[in-house]
């Protein structure tokens, strides 16, 4: 899932090039979205619909079609770029960075199923990424477990969960 660093376009100002970009759940998220689309409509069609079913049935399509664009929009919209002592993180509405050299902090917080890394830089940046987004590419993992052992021998702030993911690959 990397890049040549040639291919990658966004740098911070001022900053090394990336060395690798990761774009997570592309393909998987819209398959699902389309999934959702499909048991939506299967499910009206064994449920059956009778005239009295109609608002139902319609608030129910446009939940499904709200949830499957929401999911098509966010996958085709995220990106994690790494390069020598920065990590970038592009969501649907912005594109966040920080300092992996020059940290100061990292927390790990819970959502559902996955482990989020927030990430503050000296300067107070701050990127929230989503653990398995990040390792998807060995490249990025490598770069941002270097540039976190640099932080911690300035004295970093880290949790012995975050140690063990980024400095371990955990």
């Amino acid at each position: 899932m990397s890049s040549a660093p040639s291919q990658l376009p966004w740098a911070p100002p001022g900053l090394p090039p990336a060395v690798a970009r990761a774009q997570p759940a592309g393909r998987s998220v819209v398959k699902g979205a389309v999934g959702l689309v499909a048991f939506g409509v299967v499910f009206g069609l064994i449920r059956g619909v009778r005239p009295s079913d109609v608002p139902f049935a319609l608030a129910m399509l446009a939940f499904v079609v709200a949830v499957a664009a929401y999911m098509a929009v966010r996958a085709a919209r995220t990106e994690v770029v790494a390069g020598p002592g920065w990590l970038s993180v592009r969501g649907v509405f912005r594109r966040q960075w920080t300092r992996t050299d020059q940290l100061r902090s990292v927390k790990v917080h819970r959502s559902g199923f996955e482990r989020i890394l927030e990430m503050r830089d000296s300067e107070g940046r701050k990127v929230d990424v989503i653990w398995s987004d990040l390792r998807l590419d060995d490249a990025i993992v490598r770069q941002v477990a270097r540039d976190v052992r640099t932080s911690l021998a300035a004295g970093a702030e880290m949790p012995a969960e975050a140690r063990q993911i980024l400095v371990a690959g955990g």
